[in-house]
């Protein structure tokens, strides 16, 4: 009974992933540089218009890409549509990305940022499934697919070790006394609110 991936989800993951290695990639990076910026510029347009799906009650069609007839035995609110969630994740990541090919500290530290949220809507999905509610989760069959939301907080990781030294991470791979700290605190300020919850739900 849980959300599936939408088949226009999985495209934009395999992008992602693509842009991610290619910007790892050194000695190509000038060959790649358009490559990057074409793949993630196509990646936010998609999710844009995933997000005006829903804000406007449009209906640009993206899902008609990959599921041209979709089946009612699905579900009602099933059209092979990207989740919300995984749209407005998408869009933040997509951003990061374009942020990071113009190297100053100030997009570095930015597209930190917006992978830091993107990572968060993803952990919000993860603790949904977690507690078996369907409030974070979005509703049935519109909320982020679970494979989906492993997937996109491992991109929001990638992208933030992309620059280990500038903004947040500067002080998560400092060698300080701050920065042991950091390191120590930052799973329990994650775990411990989340098992709480869930401890409260029980």
């Amino acid at each position: 009974d849980w959300p599936p991936m939408a088949p226009i989800t999985a495209m934009c993951l395999i992008l992602m992933g693509l842009c991610l290695w290619c910007q790892q990639q050194l000695v190509l990076k000038q060959k790649t540089f358009m490559l990057v910026h074409a793949l993630a510029g196509l990646v936010g347009l998609i999710s844009f218009f995933s997000v005006a799906d829903y804000a406007l009650h449009w209906n640009a069609g993206l899902e008609y890409w990959f599921v041209p007839n979709p089946t009612p035995e699905l579900g009602r609110n099933y059209l092979g549509r990207m989740a919300p969630s995984s749209a407005l994740a998408f869009l933040l990541e997509s951003s990061a990305i374009l942020l990071l090919e113009y190297e100053t500290q100030r997009n570095q530290r930015l597209a930190q940022n917006l992978a830091l949220l993107a990572g968060l809507l993803a952990w919000f999905a993860l603790l949904g499934y977690s507690y078996r509610t369907v409030t974070i989760t979005a509703g049935y069959y519109t909320g982020m697919a679970l494979h989906s939301a492993v997937a996109i907080l491992i991109f929001s990781a990638g992208i933030l070790a992309t620059h280990p030294r500038v903004g947040v991470m500067a002080l998560l791979t400092s060698d300080s006394a701050g920065g042991f700290l950091a390191r120590r605190l930052l799973p329990a300020a994650l775990i411990v609110p989340s098992l709480l919850g869930w401890i409260r739900l029980l």
